[in-house]
């Protein structure tokens, strides 16, 4: 496939769809998972409208890279975090993030050639895969549905905070951020159904708090998913072309 030397640049007017504005909701992470088996290397998964389907909006957006290995380390995530960039050598994709915080358009013409998040996904997967060798599994995420979905994925991905004691209460599950009794949680059904998944593993007791965390946002959002893009595994030589593309290899 043939990349840019350089980042689009992709002007309003030629912009057919704006992920992630100034004054829509918007959320970016990279999340470390030391276990291979929770993840289906591979699966890309949208919750709300595709690119096709959003022409001449402007959408919250929320991207969430979840990749696995056992050699990967919490000192590789800054250079797993400055990987997602690749994404902006895709012809007419640019994307900028910072702060946790992501923001990108996609050009008319791209979209016209079928420019998809299955793009988006299948592309960073490869570069990810042929970058690091350390990586086992991936799977990625992508949220548009609505603001309060993408700020809810944020505050599912922050640091539990301090909170002083409030008495005898059920124990929660390791990763929520929410300060209410588990009875009255709208989200019960899901962490039950968390505590189930971890007891099948029968490894709950070895995953870290980046991991409940990371099984937190998969079962919450899976449960409400529409799109499950893909679930093909993904090898390191595997060439995807975008839509449009000549087939040359980079």
């Amino acid at each position: 496939m043939e990349e840019q030397g350089k980042p689009d640049i992709i002007l309003k007017e030629d912009t057919a769809v704006e992920l992630g504005p100034p004054g829509r909701s918007s959320f970016q992470t990279v999340s470390l998972v030391q276990s291979p088996f929770i993840l289906e290397d591979g699966l890309i998964t949208l919750v709300g409208p595709d690119l096709p389907e959003a022409r001449g909006r402007d959408l919250p957006f929320g991207q969430v890279l979840w990749v696995a290995g056992e050699g990967l380390k919490k000192d590789h995530l800054r250079e797993l975090e400055r990987k997602q960039l690749i994404s902006n050598r895709l012809p007419g994709y640019m994307v900028r993030w910072a702060g946790g915080r992501i923001w990108a358009r996609v050009g008319l013409q791209a979209l016209e050639r079928g420019f998809s998040f299955e793009t988006v996904g299948r592309y960073l997967m490869v570069h990810y895969r042929r970058t690091f060798s350390a990586v086992q599994g991936m799977e990625i995420l992508f949220v548009t549905s609505s603001d309060a979905d993408v700020t809810h994925l944020r505050r599912l991905s922050a640091p539990e905070p301090d909170r002083p004691p409030q008495g005898p209460k059920r124990e929660k599950l390791e990763g929520c951020t929410l300060a209410i009794d588990c009875e009255d949680c709208p989200n019960k059904p899901v962490c039950d159904r968390i505590r189930e998944m971890a007891e099948r593993f029968e490894q709950v007791k070895d995953l870290d708090e980046e991991e409940r965390k990371r099984l937190v946002q998969k079962i919450l959002f899976s449960e409400r998913t529409k799109n499950r893009l893909t679930k093909d595994p993904l090898s390191k030589d595997l060439l995807v072309e975008p839509p449009g593309g000549d087939g040359k290899r980079p």
